[in-house]
């Protein structure tokens, strides 16, 4: 029995377009596309993967000139960041334990390496 997650890989279509100056941060999803911000998904849009972890959304405020607009990245948890996300704050918030939707607003840049991110109370 296959006990994998089935997560959406996706990211707006809006992270195609500046793909050059991100992907040293992220893994390329399988879609790139804005059904990606769809709360309900179709699995015949988008295409899924097998995780062995859990499946992470994420939404961004992406500033483009005087415009802010919604970016979307879906996908397993260990499918999405190339350095994989702060093992701190996963355990923190044991996201390989429970469902959760965390809501974070960061006051500084949130790639900060996990020592400078506690010690600045960015996390």
């Amino acid at each position: 029995m296959d006990t994998s997650a089935k997560c959406f890989s996706c990211m707006s279509e809006i992270y195609e377009t500046m793909w050059s100056e991100i992907d040293g941060v992220y893994k390329k999803p399988k879609d790139f596309t804005d059904e990606c911000n769809a709360e309900n998904i179709s699995p015949t849009l988008v295409r899924t993967i097998s995780c062995p972890h859990v499946c992470v959304s994420i939404k961004e405020d992406i500033k483009v000139g005087d415009t802010i607009t919604k970016g979307y990245i879906r996908g397993c948890m260990d499918s999405i960041l190339k350095n994989d996300f702060n093992q701190t704050i996963v355990n923190l918030y044991r996201w390989l334990h429970k469902d959760a939707c965390i809501q974070k607003v960061y006051d500084q840049d949130p790639w900060l390496d996990s020592k400078t991110a506690l010690e600045n109370n960015a996390v």
